[in-house]
């Protein structure tokens, strides 16, 4: 019998890549989203309305849940804070209280490495969180009500602390995309130093990791994993691998952009536990990841 399965943020970037991989399994797939897609069984995502969070809940009935939506800002600024805080905080609280009467078997959130913050790196989930910005304060905050609810209901709970995700399917306002389309048309990049150091990883590579999540058996009621590239890269690393494939002449403005306030010099997780438990690694190197995403953006003209 197939398991149902739940995937909020489905149209997203990583959950329109999820639930393809999850349809090659042929998997019983629910959605919840803001956008409509004819191909899914879509719920609109009320997050903030319980009683709307319940019914579909309800009707569902999940066994597994990807909870991937939420809103992903960085900016420093109080509307920013508020937002986050109740989407991906109040939102996720909705949905875990609908689950009371019908706990499903897994429950995989989808959490971020800044919420590592200021810690020595390599990051490892043992470390105590210390998150900088109103999005990971956001999405810690969600992590701590998961584990409560695991606990309360006795489902298994995974949490997933992502590296920087980029790869073909990338929203066009991204860093990523934004660097290949200026440079695609020679356009000037206006950037800020490019000296901080993210870990990025290709989108295939984290829904394995994601796949794995709900397949492999775990001892433990509640993991979690870092899932990461395996190694940092500047700005300027990656700017500087971009032409390569694009074959552009723009001119590059390092510091024409502020830095943002209270940000690490340096992401970089430790990913040996998902290694471990998981078998899973990233297999896509950086430069073939950029290669595939300018081949994608270059493929689809409308993304500009």
């Amino acid at each position: 019998m197939k398991n149902t399965i739940l995937v909020t943020g489905a149209t997203g970037f990583l959950g329109k890549n999820l639930v393809k991989a999850l349809r090659r399994e042929k998997a019983d797939i629910y959605a919840t989203s803001m956008h409509e897609d004819k191909n899914l069984k879509v719920y609109g995502a009320d997050f903030l309305f319980p009683e709307k969070v319940r019914k579909t809940i309800d009707k569902v009935k999940p066994a597994i849940i990807y909870h991937i939506g939420g809103l992903v800002n960085l900016a420093r600024d109080y509307g920013v804070y508020k937002n986050c805080l109740e989407i991906n905080t109040i939102g996720t609280l909705n949905i875990l209280e609908a689950l009371r009467p019908n706990p499903p078997k897994k429950f995989i959130f989808i959490s971020t490495e800044e919420v590592y913050g200021g810690n020595k790196i390599p990051y490892k989930e043992t470390q105590e969180i210390d998150p900088p910005s109103g999005y990971s304060i956001s999405k810690a905050a969600a992590e701590k009500l998961c584990i409560l609810y695991a606990k309360e209901l006795n489902f298994q709970l995974v949490i997933i602390r992502a590296g920087t995700m980029y790869g073909p399917g990338d929203k066009p306002h991204r860093l990523i995309p934004q660097i290949i389309l200026r440079s695609l048309y020679n356009k000037p990049i206006d950037l800020n130093s490019g000296l901080k150091k993210r870990d990025y990883v290709f989108i295939e590579d984290i829904v394995r990791a994601l796949i794995l999540a709900k397949d492999v058996f775990m001892s433990d009621n509640i993991n979690i994993f870092n899932i990461g590239g395996g190694k940092s890269y500047s700005l300027r690393e990656i700017v500087s691998l971009i032409p390569s494939y694009t074959k552009s002449k723009s001119r590059v403005n390092y510091g024409s952009i502020p830095e943002r306030l209270g940000e690490a010099d340096e992401w970089l997780m430790d990913i040996r536990k998902a290694s471990k438990l998981l078998g899973w690694g990233p297999g896509t190197p950086i430069e073939e990841g950029l290669r595939r995403t300018v081949d994608f953006i270059r493929g689809h003209p409308q993304f500009s």
